[in-house]
């Protein structure tokens, strides 16, 4: 539930940029595509800038919102690299919540979730970006 819930956010391009099929991408470009869209109708998702991965419980519910999750593309067009991409994504969370206790997330507020471009999902490059710490010890620590 918390992965799907992250995986309709938009990715930003990290420190340092990157370089994707020649193309040079600067540090904190927004990398999305009409999918920001479709993660943000309310039809599917109620409160759609809201982190909520309760939204996933019910298995009823959890089907519906399917048709319109498309972080990785859909059908024939579906990224190949996706199972893999999931593979990752539980492995890297499941070892960083077992790791560490007490992990905590700085607080954001409602303009730090705004968007300036309602087309490509651009944040503004004054909004605070989410990031967790450590409350105390890491487990491994104890």
């Amino acid at each position: 539930m918390v992965i799907k819930e992250g995986l309709r956010l938009p990715r930003v391009v990290p420190a340092g940029g990157a370089i994707f099929n020649g193309h040079s991408l600067p540090p904190n470009t927004v990398v999305s595509m009409s999918s920001w869209i479709l993660h943000r109708d309310e039809h599917y998702f109620p409160r759609p800038t809201a982190f909520d991965p309760e939204r996933w419980a019910d298995p009823r519910e959890a089907q519906r919102l399917e048709r319109a999750f498309v972080p990785f593309g859909k059908g024939s067009r579906a990224c190949v690299g996706m199972n893999l991409a999931y593979c990752e994504l539980y492995v890297v969370i499941g070892t960083l919540f077992q790791r560490f206790a007490n992990l905590k997330g700085n607080h954001l507020t409602a303009e730090d979730l705004a968007y300036d471009d309602y087309f490509s999902s651009y944040n503004p490059l004054e909004a605070t970006k989410f990031h967790i710490s450590r409350a105390e010890k890491s487990i491994m620590e104890t």
